[in-house]
């Protein structure tokens, strides 16, 4: 996919490769929706579940902060892990 917009206003590539963990419609949505988005911000990603998705766009969109909002505790547990040094990550 070479660099997204987001990539482009972060600086940073965007691979398919580093979504991959994202179903392929959804990683296209957010690509053409990337385009769109500020150059900083926040974004919700709300049903967090395990916090895969939450890591991924932190990782993604690091001049964005990520929120990711989930219920479930042993889910919350999971997502702190996976969220753990990225500083723009919340749960």
């Amino acid at each position: 996919l070479g660099q997204s917009p987001a990539g482009a206003l972060a600086n940073e590539p965007t691979t398919a490769t580093s979504m991959s963990g994202l179903e392929p419609l959804l990683w296209e949505c957010i690509r053409l929706l990337s385009a769109y988005m500020p150059p900083s911000g926040m974004i919700l990603d709300a049903g967090a579940n395990d916090g895969s998705s939450t890591a991924m766009l932190a990782r993604e969109f690091r001049r964005h902060t990520v929120v990711g909002v989930e219920p479930t505790r042993v889910n919350v547990k999971r997502a702190l892990e996976l969220t753990a040094g990225l500083q723009n990550a919340v749960i």
